[in-house]
C-alpha cells in the first residue's frame, strides 16, 4: 500500500493520499512524511451510502481549516461512522 500511495503521490504531484478501508479505518500518506493510520469510529453500521462522501467533505473542510493529517482523519473518521449509522 505505501508503494501504491508513493506512486500516487509522485505521478499526480498531490502532498497528500488517503486509503479508505471501510471498517478497517485509513491510512493517510503525506509526502515526506510518516504514515498516519486513522481507526473507524462508529458503532452501529444501517447503510453504507455516503460514507466516502462524509469522509471526504469532513477531510477537506478540517485541512482546510489547517487542521493536522491527524486531526483531519479523525474528524472525517467520526463524520463517516456517524453517516453511516443512518439509513439513507
Amino acid at each position: 500500500m505505501k508503494l501504491a500511495a508513493s506512486n500516487i503521490l509522485e505521478s499526480n504531484n498531490v502532498k497528500t493520499a488517503i486509503i479508505i478501508r471501510g471498517r478497517e479505518g485509513s491510512i493517510i500518506f503525506e509526502d515526506g512524511k510518516e504514515e498516519t493510520e486513522i481507526p473507524a469510529y462508529g458503532n452501529e453500521v444501517v447503510d453504507v451510502c455516503g460514507a466516502g462522501d462524509a469522509y471526504s467533505a469532513a477531510y477537506c473542510l478540517s485541512a482546510l481549516s489547517e487542521a493536522t493529517a491527524h486531526e483531519s482523519g479523525t474528524i472525517a473518521s467520526h463524520t463517516a461512522g456517524i453517516a453511516v449509522s443512518k439509513p439513507g
